[in-house]
């Protein structure tokens, strides 16, 4: 078995996992789909009355993403727990999946065109529900790789986020998605390291955006750094952080 590959040195990912998965080989996607009608009449009456509470996208490295707003319930071991409440029935058909690594609503303002980016870990798979979809593609959709793709309600796009990605929304209202990451089953026994590295390798990159001298050290001394923030970042979660 490979080991997870992380984003943290200027090497780039060179896997051959496709764009997207096939949705049918993982149980989450018949959880969304199957409670699919629940999880969007909750999601919109949250956007209807409590859109405040959104806030625009944390990016580590150097990306705008404006016009990208998001609500963070779980990310890699950390719960937010002043979120849980405006989506109870949805955390609860999710909270207990194995692997589970991150929930989020995303939306997408009209007339917004995010920049290429990627994400930090092959040991995931990223899923997207669509819950208000404006407009089919080509006005709305997301690209991995060379394959272009549109949203519906009710349905789930898997896909690796290593890939470098981007997506848009050309319409004249929000496009909104219910964002979930699970970790792959084959690295189930490693949730916790994985965790570990994901939290130190964002960390990593904001510290290179800010920092950039930092990029300079060397590939031996930046995945050893990335080994032992790691291990920091899981006591730190265990120690000061309410999680799962």
């Amino acid at each position: 078995m490979a080991e997870p590959f992380y984003y943290v040195t200027p090497k780039w990912f060179k896997g051959n996992l496709p764009a997207f998965f096939e949705n049918s080989a993982y149980p989450m996607t018949r959880i969304l789909e199957d409670h699919s009608q629940v999880i969007i009449e909750e999601i919109i009456s949250f956007y209807s009355r409590d859109s405040d509470k959104l806030s625009k996208n944390f990016a580590p490295y150097n990306v705008d993403t404006t016009g990208w707003n998001t609500m963070t319930l779980f990310s890699y071991g950390i719960l937010n727990p002043q979120f849980l409440g405006y989506l109870p029935r949805t955390w609860s058909l999710l909270k207990d999946y194995p692997g589970l690594s991150l929930v989020m609503v995303s939306v997408l303002s009209p007339g917004v065109r995010l920049k290429a980016h990627f994400g930090d870990t092959d040991a995931i798979i990223r899923n997207h529900l669509g819950v208000v979809i404006p407009a089919p593609l080509p006005a709305a959709g997301i690209r991995i790789k060379t394959e272009s793709r549109g949203w519906r309600p009710g349905e789930v796009l898997s896909f690796c986020v290593l890939n470098r990605h981007y997506a848009w929304n050309f319409s004249d209202k929000p496009r909104i998605v219910l964002i979930v990451d699970f970790i792959k089953p084959e690295f189930l026994n490693r949730q916790r390291e994985i965790e570990g590295k994901v939290l130190a390798a964002e960390g990593m990159k904001l510290i290179a955006t800010r920092f950039p001298v930092t990029k300079k050290i060397p590939r031996w001394l930046t995945l050893f750094l990335h080994s032992v923030l790691g291990v920091c970042a899981n006591l730190y979660v265990r120690l000061f952080k309410q999680r799962l």
